[in-house]
């Protein structure tokens, strides 16, 4: 048994050993290619002189486009903090000391109400009372110059 195991693994070892070394048909035609094309030039080194090269440029990096989504969202947290700031608890312009649930405990003034101390929903602040008339502000202007441009 052992001596059959050894002869098959001869035979194998022999047949794989041929298979290695015989050129296949494409190795050959790729061989004969080869002789028959003449050998490829040398490159010409330049005689021209070489000229000086200028140095480098370094400009700043430009943006080429921004997109609407992140302005957009960065004005939105800008005003998120602003407003949070706004918020904080100061004795001369009061504002949120804490708040419990959906109720907040401070002291907040407005003309119409007077002094706040306690507060179920926020109600507009004297800044963006100002943000929204200014924007109104503008979006008239921008109707009034429409209806001056008429074609």
């Amino acid at each position: 048994m052992r001596m059959l195991l050894l002869i098959s693994m001869l035979a194998s070892v022999v047949s794989r050993g041929a298979d290695e070394n015989a050129l296949t048909v494409r190795q050959k035609l790729q061989a004969r290619i080869k002789e028959s094309l003449p050998p490829s030039p040398l490159p010409q080194p330049s005689t021209e002189p070489k000229e000086s090269v200028a140095p480098a440029v370094l400009m700043k990096p430009v943006v080429v486009s921004d997109s609407k989504l992140l302005r957009a969202v960065t004005e939105t947290l800008e005003r998120a903090e602003q407003d949070r700031q706004e918020e904080r608890f100061t004795p001369v312009n009061g504002g949120k000391i804490s708040s419990v649930g959906p109720l907040q405990l401070g002291s907040w003034w407005s003309p119409g109400e007077g002094w706040t101390f306690l507060r179920l929903n926020q109600s507009r602040t004297l800044r963006q009372t100002e943000a929204a008339e200014a924007k109104m502000k503008e979006f008239q202007e921008l109707a009034n110059f429409r209806e001056k441009v008429t074609p």
